[in-house]
């Protein structure tokens, strides 16, 4: 049976999901303007660039050759995951909801570029000499947060749970 989330769970979740949807879609539409057309690089630090790269798989490329199939694949992948996450809030930790949101913010962010571009439009790129990471975007940056909150609410609620014990 599917629990709805208390009020304000919703309340929170949407909160964040909207933030981190709004900030992907507005950076992402800022530096399709500065940096793709026409293709430049932007030196911001001397271990960071704005620069161009168009994602057509998920992190770091992987599945990048997979067509069409891959792009609308993806995309429902991630609306399914988000709406699981949703209802999964009245099981959750505080931490864990807030981890929710940005993984569902993110996933949907990218989504929307999957669906729009076929592809993923990431542009923040760290580097060390001639080495670069992956590029990356505001919706990638909000997953991997997310994913820490989750793992960090467990750590922190099992500390817990184990201080209580030995009360």
């Amino acid at each position: 049976m599917i629990r709805m989330p208390a009020k304000q769970d919703i309340r929170l979740f949407l909160i964040c999901f909207a933030l981190i949807l709004v900030a992907d879609i507005a950076t992402k539409r800022v530096m399709l303007d500065a940096i793709f057309d026409p293709p430049r690089i932007i030196a911001i630090l001397p271990f960071l660039n704005f620069a161009p790269v168009w994602n057509e798989g998920i992190s770091f490329g992987f599945l990048a050759s997979g067509g069409v199939w891959t792009q609308h694949g993806i995309s429902v992948l991630a609306v399914i995951v988000s709406l699981w996450l949703f209802f999964q809030l009245p099981d959750l930790l505080k931490w864990q909801k807030i981890g929710a949101s940005f993984i569902a913010g993110g996933a949907i962010g990218n989504a929307i570029d999957r669906q729009i571009y076929g592809r993923v439009v990431d542009f923040v790129d760290f580097h060390l000499g001639t080495w670069h990471y992956p590029a990356f975007n505001v919706a990638d940056s909000a997953i991997f947060i997310g994913v820490c909150l989750w793992i960090a609410s467990l750590f922190i609620d099992a500390k817990r749970n184990k201080e209580k014990g030995e009360s």
